[in-house]
């Protein structure tokens, strides 16, 4: 169910962008739901995976990486609308390339664990080990720099948008 969960999830969000992009439904509403519903999705499962697998599932240096940057993007995003009182003031919200490619990075490494989680976790080959270790390094690195491009210092948000 879980699995089921996250891949529908995953598509429609796919989908939901697709379409957006297509036939320019592009709305301020979307531009600041679109990611917080990413955000609420992959912090969501890195939670529960975490809950239900322990490190060796997902590393904990990893989730709390994950989960601390999603939540002071979150704090971000809420201090911001307090001070401007309004969604109509709060200018294009446009996600920096490396956070798409980090969002989608992460899709994918959540992905093929719950698949293992369910099906492969008895027979744990030392291959898909070092899959998960080597790509787990990919996106912790993404992730930091992710949340940098949006909260660092302005010559690193520079590089990045």
């Amino acid at each position: 169910m879980f699995v089921s969960l996250f891949v529908v999830a995953s598509i429609t969000d796919f989908l939901d962008g697709y379409i957006a992009r297509k036939y320019n439904l592009k709305t301020k509403l979307g531009s600041i739901i679109d990611p917080l519903a990413d955000k609420l999705l992959i912090m969501s499962t890195v939670i529960s995976m975490s809950l239900i697998g322990g490190p060796e599932i997902i590393p904990g240096w990893l989730s709390t990486t994950i989960i601390l940057k999603d939540v002071i993007l979150l704090a971000k995003t809420a201090l911001v609308f307090n001070k401007q009182k309004s969604i109509g003031n709060l200018g294009d919200i446009k996600p920096t390339f490396i956070s798409k490619i980090n969002t989608f990075l992460q899709l994918i490494y959540i992905g093929p664990i719950c698949f293992w989680m369910i099906y492969q976790k008895d027979n744990e080959e030392e291959e898909e080990s070092l899959w998960f270790d080597w790509v787990g390094y990919i996106i912790g690195a993404t992730t930091v720099i992710s949340g940098l491009s949006y909260i660092g210092p302005l010559w690193i948000r520079k590089m990045f948008m």
